[in-house]
């Protein structure tokens, strides 16, 4: 008997100190010693519902054993003997039950919603029963493992099976979302791997519908831990958005073989959902392209507007699609499906019981009675004869043989390796090329036929098409990935600056007064005449002595004469652009008349001495301010300007005063 403890929900190995199961949430402790390993441990009331759930199926369903026990119920696998088909009938706790009231209307809510959701990737509902005391649902038995159990046994998957997953579980998620109901536990323990290579999710067992809020209980807190959302933790209202961070913690966990907050602690791990981010991905997966690591983390923003407005444009970010038939990874997800460890506790339990025999019934004595009698009677006698045949003929029948194996591939097909060929060193935005991916066997030898999926690291850079076709978008690098049957090779792709190949400059003339301006423009062009934004040119004039220009193409003229202007970038320059600026015509001077009162003061016109006057008349410039003085022994200096219009006569008086003593 092993002391390591294990949860009693869904058995995954726990640590001592740990009050809780990182794995499905269940609340357990340390204190109560040691814990035999295998399946879970049941109460009186719960070992009793195998043969209390045989005896209200009897005749409909044949019950083989449990797969597995949650918080809420207990799953066990069936045969529907009726249409012949496995079956997995979820059945209620009555512990659970006799918990509290309404509880038993919640699971039969929980089918209806779960029921009303027609998707390919949502578990399907078949019926929903209450006989007595025992309240179940029937639904698809899907033979797989959940991904809880692929994760724990292979650690971090595939960068294309991690998009290949996301995609058909959020396309499940959104398609809920649209018709108002939120899963609120979503988990790698609740997505399931099918036959068929393809992710479903199960447990809608606490989905909230958002239009019935009579069943809705306030304040409460319902989730697993490790995957909450931070309102979930609040235990507030909670939308789609709650499902995104849940399905992004997923993605985290099968990207880096963890989840992105743990503790031993509930209180703990529910403040990091409040307060921490989480390490980025490419510290712990370094080959996770940022254009699958950057939608995946917007996921997990704190507030619910900070991340994807819905689950469709998470998707979209993601760059992932929806597997065809024949897809190499939905190959690989089948082979996962038929060969990971699957926790199931099927107890080795017998078949439903054969119907009790009921008591002869002795001879009713004999009374007339017609042909039509007669014949009612033989005929119900031959219906319960062929009825008790088949039923014991199943009965002794043999198990049926297990699925026929896939024939294997052989050596020669089986892809080992993968060559990017024709790959572009460099590419300038709006540049195609065409990229080929080899497939080659162990042996080196070419795999004719090979389906490749390609994908980008940065999308916002260079994206490739189906058929290996690169388009560059935008300046920068971006790392280019090919997959087929699990080998994958990379090429890293370098998108250019645009380079400038015109420089068109408008006006292409101008005629410029003295002192005036005028706003060149100057516009970059690529090789296909596109314009380029952001280019950093150098202006240039020919005679600056005449025509100055700036550092933002802005001409101004300072003196009469001819420049040109030219803009540049590197080696290309523009069509110079003439700028003129003719001489100014001369124009009348003006006429000054002076008076000085009292008489006479020494008189200074621009700085130069005029000599002694009481009145005076000087012919001055137009259009020209002119500096005027007058200094007198024992009176106040007076300083004053004048400016003149051509041809203007103009008096002043100026009056000097005595300092004072």
């Amino acid at each position: 008997m092993s002391t390591l403890l294990t949860c009693s929900r869904c058995g995954a190995p726990v640590d001592r100190e740990s009050r809780f199961c990182r794995s499905c949430g269940n609340q357990v402790s340390a204190e109560r010693g040691p814990l035999p390993t295998g399946p879970a441990p049941t109460t009186p009331i719960e070992s009793g519902l195998l043969p209390r759930l045989r005896s209200v199926t009897l005749g409909e369903y044949e019950i083989y054993g449990e797969l597995g026990r949650g918080g809420m119920a207990t799953v066990f696998l069936a045969h529907d003997i009726g249409l012949d088909r496995k079956v997995a009938i979820k059945v209620v706790a009555p512990s659970v039950l006799e918990a509290g009231s309404g509880m038993g209307e919640r699971f039969k809510r929980e089918a209806r919603t779960a029921g009303a959701l027609s998707h390919p990737h949502i578990i399907p509902i078949h019926a929903v029963r209450e006989v007595g005391q025992i309240v179940y649902l029937v639904m698809k038995y899907v033979d797989g493992p959940t991904l809880d159990a692929i994760i724990r046994q292979h650690g971090p998957l595939p960068i294309a099976m991690v998009q290949t997953i996301l995609v058909q579980v959020a396309s499940a998620l959104g398609y809920a979302h649209k018709r108002g109901i939120v899963h609120r536990d979503i988990k790698p323990a609740n997505i399931m791997v099918d036959e068929e290579g393809s992710a479903v999710v199960t447990d809608f067992g606490i989905a909230k519908v958002a239009n019935a809020r009579s069943l809705t209980m306030t304040g409460a807190t319902i989730g697993t831990p490790a995957y909450m959302s931070p309102e979930q933790c609040a235990a507030t209202e909670v939308t789609g958005a709650s499902d995104q961070y849940s399905l992004g913690i997923v993605a985290y966990e099968m990207l880096t073989g963890r989840t992105p907050f743990q503790s031993d602690s509930v209180g703990d791990l529910m403040m990091q959902h409040f307060n921490d981010a989480p390490r980025a991905i490419g510290e712990m997966r370094p080959d996770c392209p940022s254009g699958l690591a950057g939608p995946i983390l917007r996921m997990l923003a704190k507030e619910p507007t900070g991340r994807w407005p819905t689950m469709e444009a998470a998707v979209a970010a993601i760059g992932a699609r929806v597997p065809e038939a024949h897809d190499p990874v939905r190959t690989e997800l089948m082979t996962l499906a038929r060969t990971a460890t699957i926790r199931i506790t099927r107890a080795p339990t017998p078949g439903s019981p054969v119907p009790p025999v009921r008591p002869a019934i002795p001879p009713r004595p004999k009374t007339p009675f017609g042909k039509g009698a007669l014949w009612g009677g033989a005929a119900v006698g031959v219906v319960l004869t062929l009825a008790v045949g088949a039923y014991f003929a199943r009965r002794t029948r043999p198990p049926e043989p297990p699925p026929a194996e896939l024939p294997a591939q052989s050596a020669a097909h089986v892809i080992a390796a993968l060559e990017i060929a024709d790959a572009p060193g460099a590419l300038n935005p709006g540049d195609h090329a065409q990229l080929t991916a080899s497939a080659r066997n162990a042996s080196g030898a070419r795999v004719g036929s090979a389906t490749v999926i390609w994908s980008s690291s940065d999308r916002s850079v260079a994206v490739v098409s189906d058929d290996g076709t690169l388009t560059a978008l935008a300046p920068g690098s971006t790392t280019l990935t090919a997959t087929s049957g699990g080998a994958s090779a990379n090429v890293d792709i370098i998108v250019r600056e645009p380079a400038v190949a015109i420089l068109e400059v408008k006006p292409r003339t101008a005629n410029l007064a003295l002192h005036r301006t005028v706003q060149l423009v100057a516009v970059a062009k690529d090789a296909r005449g596109s314009p380029l934004a952001g280019q950093r040119l150098e202006w240039s004039s020919s005679n600056p002595a005449a025509v100055t220009v700036s550092r933002t193409g802005l001409a101004t003229a300072i003196a009469a004469g001819t420049a040109t202007v030219t803009a540049a970038h590197d080696d290309v320059r523009s069509a110079p652009v003439t700028v003129t600026v003719p001489p100014r015509a001369p124009s009348r001077p003006g006429i000054l008349q002076m008076l000085i009162v009292p008489a006479w003061a020494y008189v200074f016109i621009d700085g130069v001495a005029r000599g002694q006057r009481t009145r005076g008349l000087d012919t001055l410039a137009a259009r020209v301010t002119h500096r005027l003085r007058f200094e007198r022994d024992g009176f106040e200096t007076i300083d004053t300007t004048v400016t003149l219009r051509p041809g203007e006569q103009r008096l002043i008086t100026i009056q000097i005063k005595r300092r004072s003593p």
